[in-house]
């Protein structure tokens, strides 16, 4: 199931992860706080005059994915 908002993809993940992606999201928030939040490409996204930052949590590691220049 894909979940459909940012707090329901951090609580899909392992106790553990959930910790590392608050911080992870916390912070990136704190960067765009205009940005929207997201679901794209099954990850946690902020946009704002596109997308700023895509998050990540995988098998073996996190991402964290800038798009170009900063939107915001």
């Amino acid at each position: 199931m894909t979940p459909s908002t940012v707090e329901e993809y951090i609580a899909s993940q392992p106790s553990p992860v959930q910790a590392v992606l608050r911080a992870v999201w916390a912070t990136a928030r704190n960067a765009a706080p205009q940005a929207q939040e997201r679901i794209s490409y099954r990850m946690p996204a902020l946009f704002q005059n596109g997308v700023v930052v895509y998050v990540g949590a995988f098998k073996h590691h996190l991402g964290v994915y800038e798009i170009g220049r900063a939107h915001v």
